[in-house]
Parts: C-alpha cells; structure tokens; sequence
C-alpha cells in the first residue's frame, strides 16, 4: 500500500509530502438537490444579474435592439424552463417512465415556477435605476417558458423511443439465442 493511501485511493491525513487530507464529503441527500437544482439556481443567479445592470449595451438600430433583447428573454426563460423540469424530473421521478397524469403535474409546476421567477425578476427592474418593469417581457417570457417546456417533452419522446427501441433489439437478441439454444 502506498504511503498516504488508504488502499483505496484515498488520501489520508498525513500521508506524504503534498498530499492533503481526504476533502469533506456533503451527505448524499444534499449533493443529490445541489445536482438537481444547482443549475436552476445558477441559471436564476445569471438572470438576476443581468436584471440588475442599469445599462445594458444596446444595438445601434432599434428594431434590431428590441430583437436581441426580446429574443434573450425568449432564450433565458426556455433554458431556466428545462432547468426546473430537469430539476423536478430527477428530485420526484417514479420508478418507471412518467405516467402522463404526473407529466402534466410536473409540467404545471414548471410553468409555475417559470412564470413566478419571470413575476418576480419584472419587479426587481422596478427598483433598477434606468430599468423598467414590462408586461411584454414577462409574455415573452412565459412564452420562452413554454417553448423550454416543448424542448424538454420533444427530448424526452426521443429518448423513450430510443429506450424502447433498445429494448426491443435485447428482446430479439435474446430470443434468437434462446432459439439457438433450442436447436
């Protein structure tokens, strides 16, 4: 074994010359939400930030303008939006693929929480100076919310029929050895 090992390939407090104590672990439960939801709370944090610049760089033509900045609000929102449905997927998934009733819940929760944060980041603009809260943007935002929403179920309709289709070629597989076998 060596010096500093525990055997295992963890390091052990005093084990050598630039080796350093085994780094504290988080319990599991916690490490599993901070990989669940650490990325909606990341995407959130981004999102806030950028709400709270006072001026934001803008394009010189102002039709232009207003696409570039409606357009990220569409972007945003669809991405915060796969974000929390990821989020949700992997803190309450089933045993088994969704059944559409907890589907639909899911997807509800979703918008919900979308359109909250959309609720929530207009009124923090109130109180930016140079920034004006807009009933357009959260439109626009509940429509990127939507749109992450159909990115996610269109993913996941890809990904059942890839799962299906994999264990149908296992099926045939096994069934052709066990004909096999037979003769």
């Amino acid at each position: 074994m060596n010096r500093g090992s525990d055997g295992e390939g963890h390091k052990q407090p005093g084990g050598g010359v630039g080796q350093s104590a085994r780094t504290p672990r988080l319990p599991p439960a916690l490490d599993f939400l901070l990989a669940s939801w650490g990325p909606a709370i990341l995407w959130m944090a981004v999102i806030f930030w950028f709400s709270a610049q006072p001026d934001l760089p803008s394009a010189p033509n102002g039709l232009l303008d207003f696409g570039i900045k409606k357009g990220a609000h569409l972007t945003v929102y669809a991405i915060l939006t796969v974000l929390y449905r990821r989020a949700l997927h992997r803190t309450w998934r089933p045993a088994q693929d969704e059944d559409a009733p907890r589907s639909r819940a899911y997807s509800l929760a979703t918008l919900a929480l979308s359109l909250l944060y959309a609720i929530s980041d207009e009124w923090h603009q109130a109180y930016t100076p140079g920034r004006h809260p807009r009933l357009l943007d959260l439109l626009i935002d509940l429509t990127g919310a939507l749109i992450g929403l159909g990115l996610w179920q269109l993913a996941q309709h890809f990904h059942h029929r890839l799962d299906r289709n994999r264990r149908e070629e296992r099926r045939l597989v096994r069934t052709r050895a066990t004909h096999l076998d037979e003769l």
